[in-house]
C-alpha cells in the first residue's frame, strides 16, 4: 500500500509498459542455436563464408564459426544469396535435415532425436545471407591531415580527401578525391590532387561492371593533367564485416599533358605542351581488414595502370592503420607511394607521403568499406 501511494496507479502502468515493452523486446530477436545445444539470440548481421556475426544485447558483436551453428532462426525478413546467383529477401528457418529454407507461417525450431550428433548447418546452396539493404543508401568520409613546423625550418603541410558513395539497387556511384600541398623553407614541396569518378552495376554472384573517368595534376611532376577512362570487370572475393578484397581490370584510355618548362629559342617553333595519348589496362585492388575489433582495422589500395601502346606504368597507393575514436570520428596513420615509369623531364618517378589524418565517417552502416 505505501509503494501505491508514492508511485500511485500512473507509476504502476509505467512498470508494466516497461516490463511488456522488455519482455517484447525479448522476445523479438533472431537465434542461433549451436552443436553443444547454447542458443545465441540477438541480431543476425551476416552469414558469411564460414562465419556468422550476431549483433547481441549483452556481448556486443559475436562472430560464431559456421560448422558449429545447427540451425538459424530469424523474426525478419532477411537477404539470401544463392550460389546460382538467386537473391531471395523473406524470414528464414533451418529445416529438419539441416538446409535454410524460407519460412512459411509458424515454423516449429528444429529439434533433434535424443542421442544423435548435430550436425553442421548445411549452407551447400547458400552464399551468404545478410540484412535486407535499402534501395536508396550512401556512405562517404571525410579526410583532414595538417602539419606545421616553425624555427629551424619552416614547413606546412595540408591533406585533403574525401569520398561519396550513394547506391541505388545494383547500382553504385563512386566520388572521390585528393589534394596535397607542402611547403619548405618557402619552397613548395607538395602540389597535386586527384578526383576519381566510377559507376559500378552488380552483375552475376559477386562479379560487377564499371565505368571510370579520372584526372590528376601534379605541379613537381610537371603534369599538367592526365585524363583516363575505361570500361571492365570486377570481382569481390570478400566483402565487409570483417574482411573487404575487391579487384577490378579494365582496359583505358589515357591522355598526358606536361608542362613545358621554358619556350623553345627564337626560331625554333611555338612553345607546346608535351603530350601523349596511349592505350592502357588498369587494375585495381581495395583491401580492409578488422584487426582484434572494428574499431581497429588495418588498409590496403592501390591503382595500376599499364600502358600498352606506350612504356609507361602509373601506380598510385594509400595503406595504413585506422583506429575508431568517438562517434564517427577515427584517427588513420597512412602511408602513400606514387610511382611514374615516364615522368616529365627532370622530374623523379617516386613520391612518398606520411600522413596523421582525422576522419569522420557519415552514412550507413558501410563506411568501413572504403579507406
Amino acid at each position: 500500500m505505501g509503494m501505491m501511494g508514492r508511485g500511485g496507479p500512473g507509476g504502476l502502468f509505467i512498470v508494466l509498459v516497461y516490463v511488456a515493452v522488455t519482455a517484447c523486446s525479448a522476445a523479438a530477436a533472431d537465434t542461433v542455436r549451436l552443436r553443444n545445444g547454447d542458443v545465441i539470440s540477438g541480431k543476425l548481421l551476416v552469414v558469411s563464408g564460414d562465419k556468422a556475426t550476431v549483433d547481441t544485447v549483452h556481448s556486443g558483436e559475436v562472430t560464431i564459426l559456421m560448422e558449429e551453428v545447427v540451425a538459424i532462426e530469424t523474426d525478419r525478413a532477411m537477404t539470401v544469396e544463392y550460389e546460382d546467383g538467386r537473391e531471395v529477401d523473406a524470414v528464414i528457418t533451418t529445416s529438419e535435415e539441416g538446409v535454410i529454407t524460407i519460412r512459411e507461417g509458424e515454423a516449429a525450431p528444429l529439434a533433434l532425436e535424443p542421442g544423435e550428433p548435430p550436425k553442421a548447418l548445411d549452407l551447400a546452396d547458400v552464399a551468404a545471407i545478410h540484412e535486407v539493404l535499402p534501395y536508396f543508401r550512401y556512405v562517404g568520409h571525410l579526410d583532414f591531415g595538417l602539419s606545421i613546423a616553425k624555427g629551424n625550418s619552416d614547413n606546412e603541410n595540408i591533406n585533403l580527401s574525401g569520398l561519396l558513395s550513394p547506391s541505388f539497387g545494383k547500382n553504385t556511384v563512386i566520388i572521390d578525391g585528393r589534394w596535397n600541398r607542402g611547403e619548405a623553407d618557402g619552397d613548395i614541396n607538395a602540389s597535386n590532387w586527384r578526383i576519381n569518378l566510377q559507376y559500378e552495376r552488380e552483375l552475376w554472384k559477386n562479379w560487377f561492371f564499371l565505368l571510370f573517368n579520372s584526372y590528376e595534376y601534379d605541379k613537381l611532376q610537371e603534369l599538367d593533367l592526365r585524363v583516363s577512362a575505361g570500361a571492365g570487370l570486377g570481382y569481390w572475393f570478400f566483402k565487409p564485416d570483417p574482411t573487404l578484397l575487391k579487384v577490378s581490370l579494365a582496359p583505358a584510355f589515357v591522355h598526358e599533358r606536361f608542362d613545358v618548362p621554358s619556350p623553345p629559342p627564337m626560331g625554333m617553333g611555338p612553345a607546346e605542351d608535351d603530350q601523349r595519348n596511349f592505350a592502357a589496362l588498369r587494375w585495381t585492388l581495395d583491401f580492409d581488414q578488422d584487426l582484434w575489433s572494428p574499431d581497429v582495422s588495418i588498409y590496403h589500395n592501390h591503382k595500376l595502370t599499364i600502358g600498352l601502346t606506350e612504356d609507361q606504368l602509373i601506380l598510385l597507393t594509400a595503406q595504413g592503420l585506422r583506429f575508431g575514436l568517438f562517434e564517427n570520428l577515427a584517427l588513420k596513420a597512412e602511408f602513400q607511394y606514387d610511382y611514374n615509369k615516364e615522368p616529365a623531364e627532370d622530374a623523379k618517378t617516386s613520391d612518398y607521403r606520411y600522413l596523421l589524418i582525422l576522419a569522420y565517417d557519415f552514412g550507413g552502416d558501410q563506411n568501413d568499406w572504403y579507406h
